[in-house]
């Protein structure tokens, strides 16, 4: 089983989420083009569309809960993007596999931010079920994803660790890799999407909410509500 869930199964998820990120980027640059074909104001303010994709990354000063569960939320994806690609283990693989490779993270860098991983994602599902505004729009799936995630670096934590792997390497391997096969199938179709989607989304909404010339007036008048104050 374990022979299967890096072989084929672990080839099929990665090129099905391959893709899947590619047709997002797809469907998201056609609806690009036809928005600037349409639209009677074409000019973009990437600096614009660059500090809205910074304020989806990075934590925005507010309320103190809010601003802890962003930092939370940037540890996560931190940890997702940096930890699978730099692993010390998975670059040796790709480098057998493929006869490339690139430097990896120090093994204790590595130990830390799996361990924040981990951490960041148990604090987030925690701050969903308790922090009320969160509660009302967390859904199932919203829990499950990030216990996922949890599961996918702690197991992985334990198959690098044998001290603290307390279900043994069979069980902790076979764990590891289903659950990250299983997150790389769910990438192209959750909220994950959006790390590659960020720039493209704030692009989208610049334009398309762009009026015409005088359009703004036009509808003031056709609400009646010319000359009074917005």
């Amino acid at each position: 089983m374990i022979e299967f869930a890096r072989g084929p199964l672990l080839r099929f998820a990665l090129l099905f989420m391959a893709l899947g990120l590619l047709r997002n980027l797809v469907l998201a640059a056609s609806g690009f083009a036809r928005i600037l074909l349409r639209t009677d104001d074409p000019r973009i303010s990437w600096r614009k569309i660059l500090e809205g994709a910074r304020g989806r990354v990075f934590p925005s000063p507010g309320a103190t809960h809010r601003r802890g569960y962003g930092y939370l939320s940037l540890i996560l994806h931190v940890g997702l993007v940096v930890t699978p690609i730099f692993l010390a283990g998975h670059v040796l693989i790709v480098r057998r596999n493929l006869g490339i490779g690139w430097p990896s993270l120090p093994a204790a860098a590595a130990d830390v931010l799996a361990a924040a991983t981990v951490l960041s994602a148990l604090a987030m599902i925690a701050s969903r079920l308790s922090w009320k505004t969160l509660r009302q729009l967390t859904g199932a799936s919203d829990i499950f994803f990030l216990a996922l995630l949890a599961t996918v670096f702690a197991s992985g934590f334990m198959v690098s660790h044998p001290g603290a792997n307390v279900l043994g390497y069979p069980a902790a391997m076979l764990l590891h890799l289903l659950a990250a096969d299983l997150v790389f199938i769910l990438v192209p179709v959750t909220r994950l999407a959006h790390v590659s989607l960020i720039p493209a989304a704030h692009a989208l909404g610049d334009i398309g909410w762009k009026l015409a010339p005088d359009g703004g007036e036009a509808v003031a008048r056709a609400l009646g509500k010319e000359k009074q104050p917005i």
